[in-house]
């Protein structure tokens, strides 16, 4: 039952480093998609600018060939291409660095966005992990009140139940061998009969009813031997902190296997609960 509580623990310790690692993740890809729209729009106004720049290079030049052989215009439109053609090569040069970090952004945002898709995978997994051992540790609840329930009766049943007989029967068989007064004898031993035989009525129903309802034949919980390291279905016994199967109890001392009787008493429940992590069967 610790295991399972601490397990709890643990997978919440494990989800709350995914939420924060999904916040973490959730702004990076915000910021990303802030950074993509800004590339976008800068790369617009580039390409626009660029195809300014190409369009100018490409006159300039047109303008230049025309012209080369005319020693003063040479010079004057041998410049302004020159010019043209450097001014554009540095527009073509700063597009193709904007594609490449719009690239590169894209790139990441595929990045983040299957790290993020992963992340809330690992926070599904742990949920229904953890929604598993809840209901483990509810399973687990029930048991142990359930044990608590019969403990309590066969507790009861011996103190109380049992006690009535024994009196009834103490009283006869001293009434037997004491005979003080015949009438009055007669008039007890048969309040004393009746009584006896009600108790005895009660008792037999009582112990039929606990028989039914604590019946460890019929109790399954799935289990794993200290001894041989299997696991078991059924009900195991116990050898001070060890649950033992039915095979490994038969290489145990008979004094050393706790009994699994009626007396479910307080000290063999604690015991139990102490040692055994229990797993009901689905």
């Amino acid at each position: 039952m610790k295991d399972i509580e601490s397990s709890i623990d643990r997978l919440n310790q494990q989800k709350e480093c995914i939420d924060h690692e999904i916040t973490h993740l959730n702004d990076h890809q915000q910021a990303l998609e802030q950074r993509q729209t800004e590339v976008e729009h800068a790369l617009f106004l580039i390409r626009r600018e660029a195809q300014r720049y190409r369009e100018k290079k490409t006159r300039c030049e047109q303008y230049y060939s025309r012209l080369c052989a005319v020693p003063i215009l040479s010079r004057q439109y041998k410049t302004k291409y020159i010019k043209a053609r450097d001014r554009n090569a540095q527009t073509e040069q700063h597009l193709s660095e904007m594609r490449h970090a719009l690239d590169l952004c894209q790139n990441q945002l595929k990045v983040i966005t299957k790290r993020i898709t992963e992340q809330y995978m690992k926070q599904d997994q742990l949920c229904k992990q953890k929604s598993n051992s809840l209901d483990s540790l509810k399973r687990i609840e029930k048991v142990l009140h359930f044990l608590k329930q019969g403990s309590e009766f066969w507790s009861d049943f011996e103190t109380y139940q049992a006690q009535v007989v024994l009196e009834a029967a103490n009283y006869l068989l001293k009434n037997t061998r004491h005979k003080v007064s015949k009438r009055l004898t007669v008039d007890i031993d048969q309040i004393w009969i009746k009584a006896f035989k009600l108790a005895c009525l009660e008792y037999g129903e009582r112990e039929v009813y606990g028989d039914s309802r604590w019946n460890m034949d019929t109790l399954n919980i799935s289990y794993d031997c200290s001894a041989c390291q299997t696991s078991h279905t059924g009900w195991p016994k116990i050898n001070q902190c060890q649950l033992l199967c039915s095979h490994c109890t038969q290489q145990k001392p008979a004094q050393s296997i706790l009994p699994v009787s009626k007396s479910l008493s307080i000290a063999y429940l604690e015991q139990f609960k102490k040692i055994f992590h229990f797993k009901l069967l689905k």
